[in-house]
């Protein structure tokens, strides 16, 4: 977790997994990083996620807003 990211703010740790994500009405569960990824590319700058968390065993949740990258990601269509 980057100090002072969006996730660092919405007390996501080290070692969490990410399980799902609800972003403006739609869940979104992840099977893999890559799942993640692409969520994170697709939303805009200032939508709020709201997680859910596997933190040691137990589901925590957390809710983020999202910010510009400082490098964008490259898009594969």
């Amino acid at each position: 977790v980057v100090e002072n990211s969006p996730a660092d703010m919405a007390g996501v740790r080290e070692d969490d997994v990410i399980l799902e994500a609800r972003v403006n009405g739609k869940t979104s569960a992840f099977r893999w990083p890559s799942d993640w990824r692409a969520l994170e590319i697709a939303t805009p700058a200032g939508t709020e996620m709201s997680l859910t968390i596997d933190r040691a065993g137990a589901e925590q949740a957390a809710k983020l807003v999202t910010v510009p990258r400082a490098h964008p990601a490259d898009r594969v269509a």
